[in-house]
């Protein structure tokens, strides 16, 4: 087999990076005559589906039955049990290939990491976060904090979507600056770069909170206990979350119990986007932490009023006066007040432009395959 650039993915869960790993792939094909594998754990149907879409007959897939578990991701790696399923497949390609972990957190995925490291493949870290697991409130978060520390470690470089996280990986994980490489997310427009802002028109205003039901994360409940306080004051509004998640069923009890239902409602995930952005009016995303999230780029492109948490990934693209502090209901409700006062049109136009010229599929596809090209083992 010739030399090959394989993206290896062990969550079952999908999400904006997960998608970002399609767009990376199309770059790598477009932009080389390189073969292209992708190795994914077997319960990812969502990024399965998104996969099969790619037709040619340079790009394969290679399902595994590993499935990254807090847990069994401990375990494997005490008994390094994962290389019994792992390795016969990497066996099948030349040490030349380049190996990317595509990485959600540093956990995800960092056994074949190691592994593809170990056999000398040259390795890439895809990875949107830098932030601990106290931070993100995670389960046994101390303890992980500890043993995840050596992980950032194990690729030869790692590839990030902003220029805080590269600066905290230079600061808190001690990564040197010419090992990581930041390479800015796509709007998923490949085929609509075209399109108009959808005109659909509602008696009420929409505000949306769009993504992955994960409370710990994307912070769904700020919605509700907003929702709850200012309820004499929303006339005129109505709030929607869309997506899909582990925290959805907890979600809607929270709704139903505060006796919400009329005004703050849950929707499914819409793949289509033009659809997706005429159901709403603003987007919010209120959530603990992000690298720069895709629903972002996506807002931007559509002209939509964004008003966002004030995390660093947040604050890299959008001005401070939209920007609340976590869970700041107060100030979240003076700039939803206020929002056609800070997002004039030639603002929501300059946003839109600013995705044409930096943040297309094709843009990304470039940049993420010279961040892999001419790269060889010089150590983190």
């Amino acid at each position: 087999m010739s030399d090959c650039v394989i993206f290896y993915n062990d969550s079952g869960a999908f999400g904006g990076h997960e998608l970002t790993s399609v767009h990376a792939v199309k770059g790598v094909m477009e932009n080389s005559d390189k073969n292209v594998c992708y190795i994914l754990s077997k319960d990812n149907r969502r990024l399965q589906n998104e996969l099969a879409k790619i037709n040619s007959n340079r790009f394969s897939i290679i399902l595994i039955g590993y499935s990254f578990r807090v847990v069994s991701f401990y375990k494997n790696l005490l008994f390094n049990k994962w290389e019994r399923e792992i390795r016969p497949i990497l066996e099948q390609f030349p040490l030349n290939s380049i190996f990317i972990g595509v990485q959600g957190n540093i956990e995800i995925s960092s056994a074949g990491l190691k592994l593809a490291r170990k056999m000398g493949f040259n390795t890439f870290s895809f990875i949107p976060l830098s932030s601990t697991f106290r931070s993100n409130k995670a389960k046994l978060a101390w303890l992980r904090d500890i043993f995840t520390s050596h992980l950032y470690k194990i690729p030869h470089k790692i590839i990030t979507v902003s220029k805080f996280i590269k600066e905290d990986l230079m600061k808190r994980k001690h990564i040197a600056e010419h090992n990581i490489q930041v390479v800015y997310c796509a709007a998923n427009l490949e085929d609509n770069l075209e399109i108009h802002q959808p005109t659909q028109s509602y008696k009420e205003i929409r505000v949306a909170l769009v993504g992955r039901v994960e409370f710990k994360h994307k912070n769904q409940l700020f919605l509700v206990r907003f929702a709850r306080k200012y309820l004499e004051k929303l006339e005129g509004y109505k709030f929607y979350i869309i997506g899909e998640g582990g925290d959805l069923g907890a979600l809607k009890k929270e709704i139903q119990a505060a006796n919400l239902e009329n005004l703050l409602i849950t929707l499914p995930w819409e793949t289509d986007c033009e659809k997706l952005y005429g159901l709403f009016d603003i987007l919010v995303i209120p959530s603990f932490f992000e690298g720069i999230p895709l629903v972002l780029y996506e807002a931007m492109y559509y002209k939509k009023p964004i008003i966002a948490s004030n995390i660093p990934g947040h604050a890299e693209m959008l001005h401070a006066d939209v920007l609340f502090d976590i869970n700041d209901y107060e100030k979240f409700y003076e700039i939803l007040t206020h929002i056609n006062k800070l997002y004039p049109e030639a603002m929501l136009m300059a946003n839109r432009q600013r995705i044409l010229d930096h943040h297309t599929i094709k843009k990304f596809g470039e940049k993420f395959y010279k961040s892999i090209s001419g790269n060889r083992h010089s150590s983190i």
